[in-house]
C-alpha cells in the first residue's frame, strides 16, 4: 500500500482554485486546461531518484541494461532519452517496478512512485508483487528477485484475507525461505484482485441499482448496469475529443462492459470507477454531514472519499492531478447539483480553445 503524502494542505493553490471557481465553469475549464502543472515524467523521476540532475539520473538509469527484459545498448539509451525529453512515459508496471530497482528506491519512494505515475501503489495480498516488495525492503537485486518469483510461482492462491492481515504478518518475514514459507501458508489469503476495493464497489454500486421503499412503503424499481452508467456514469458528451480533457476521461471511464467484468472479478476495480462511484452516491454513508453549508459538505466529503481511497491501498487525492482536481469540483455543490451535471458544465457547455462549442 503507498505511503501517503499527509504534507499537502487541503488549502493549496490548486484545491483554492477548486473553492474560487465553483459557480464559473468557463474559467474552471481553463484551469482544467492550463492552470494545473502535472508533473512530466522526467519530473517524477528526479524527484524520486533523489538525485539533482539529468545527467546524474540517466546515468543510473543506465543500469537497467542489465534487468532481464530491457533492451541493451543504443535501443536502451534511445528509450531513456526518450522518457527525459518528455517524448514517450514509461507506463507499464514492469517498466516501473524495474526503474524503481535501476534507481535504488527505498520501500516507501518506490510505492509513491508507482501510485504516482500508474494506478497504485504495489498489493500486499497479489503474490507477485510482494516478492517486489520484499525485495525493495531488502534491496535485493531486480534479476534476484525474479528468482525469487519463480520459487513461488508453483503456489496456488485463494483470493480471500485482507491486505492489513498480510501487511502485519509480511512485516515479520527476513530471510528468503521465511518468504517462500510465508507465502506457501498465506497462499488462501493472497490473490491478485483487491478484496476492499471490491466490497466498497459493490456497496456503492448496490445504492445505485437499487431497491429502496419510498416515503409511502412501495418498493421503487431496481437498475441494471446498464441503466446505471446511462444516468449515472455516463462520459459528460463529446468532451473527449483532445488535450487535457481527453487524458483524464478516457482512461478506465466505466462503460456498461468495464463495470459487468469488475463484478465478475474478471478484472480489479480501479481508482477512477471507485471515485466516480463515491461522487455519485456522496460515499453512501450514513454518517455524511447534513450541513447546509457548501463549504463544510466539501470538506466532510474530502475527507471520506481519502478514507476510502486510502483503506482501498489507493492515493489520496491530488488537486494536481486532472482528474482529481475535476472530482474536487464537483465535490464542491450542495445536495441537489448532481455530479454530472457539474462535469457537463465544465467540460461540455463551455467554448474549447478553438473557439468552437463542443
Amino acid at each position: 500500500m503507498p505511503v501517503r503524502d499527509k504534507s499537502i494542505p487541503i488549502l493549496d493553490a490548486d484545491m483554492d482554485a477548486v473553492i474560487r471557481l465553483r459557480r464559473n465553469s468557463a474559467f474552471a475549464r481553463e484551469y482544467l486546461e492550463s492552470g494545473i502543472h502535472t508533473r512530466t515524467f522526467s519530473e517524477t523521476l528526479l524527484q524520486y531518484s533523489g538525485l539533482s540532475d539529468a545527467a546524474q539520473l540517466r546515468l543510473k538509469l543506465f543500469r537497467l541494461q542489465g534487468f532481464e527484459g530491457e533492451p541493451a545498448g543504443d535501443s536502451l539509451r534511445r528509450k531513456i532519452d526518450n522518457w527525459l525529453k518528455g517524448k514517450t512515459t514509461a507506463t507499464s508496471r514492469e517498466q516501473l517496478i524495474r526503474i524503481c530497482f535501476a534507481l535504488d528506491m527505498d520501500l516507501e519512494s518506490a510505492q509513491n512512485f508507482i501510485a504516482t505515475v500508474g494506478e497504485g501503489g504495489l498489493h500486499y495480498r497479489n503474490p507477485v508483487e510482494l516478492t517486489w516488495l520484499y525485495g525493495l525492503r531488502n534491496r535485493m537485486d531486480y534479476n534476484r528477485v525474479l528468482n525469487l518469483q519463480r520459487m513461488i510461482a508453483c503456489v496456488r492462491i485463494g483470493g480471500e484475507g485482507t491486505t492489513a492481515e498480510i501487511m502485519e504478518e509480511f512485516s515479520k518475514v527476513r530471510t528468503v525461505d521465511e518468504f517462500v514459507l510465508f507465502v506457501s501458508r498465506k497462499a488462501r489469503s493472497l490473490g491478485r484482485l483487491h478484496n476492499t476495493a471490491y466490497r466498497h464497489f459493490r456497496r456503492l454500486l448496490a445504492i445505485l441499482t437499487g431497491p429502496e421503499s419510498s416515503p409511502n412503503g412501495v418498493e421503487e424499481e431496481t437498475y441494471t448496469v446498464r441503466d446505471v452508467v446511462r444516468m449515472y456514469l455516463r462520459m459528460p458528451g463529446q468532451a473527449a475529443r483532445g488535450g487535457v480533457v481527453a487524458s483524464i476521461l478516457n482512461r478506465h471511464w466505466p462503460d456498461e462492459v468495464l463495470i459487468s467484468r469488475i463484478l465478475t472479478r474478471q478484472v480489479d476495480v480501479p481508482r477512477k470507477v471507485l471515485t466516480l462511484l463515491f461522487l455519485v452516491t456522496d460515499g453512501g454513508d450514513d454518517d455524511a454531514s447534513d450541513s447546509d453549508d457548501p463549504a463544510e459538505l466539501f470538506a466532510d466529503r474530502y475527507r471520506r472519499l481519502n478514507l476510502l481511497l486510502d483503506e482501498c491501498g489507493f492515493c489520496q487525492l491530488d488537486p494536481r492531478n486532472c482528474f482529481d482536481w475535476l472530482a474536487l469540483y464537483c465535490m464542491y455543490c450542495d445536495e441537489d447539483t448532481e455530479v454530472s451535471e457539474r462535469m457537463r458544465q465544465v467540460l461540455v457547455d463551455n467554448m474549447s480553445r478553438d473557439g468552437e462549442q463542443l
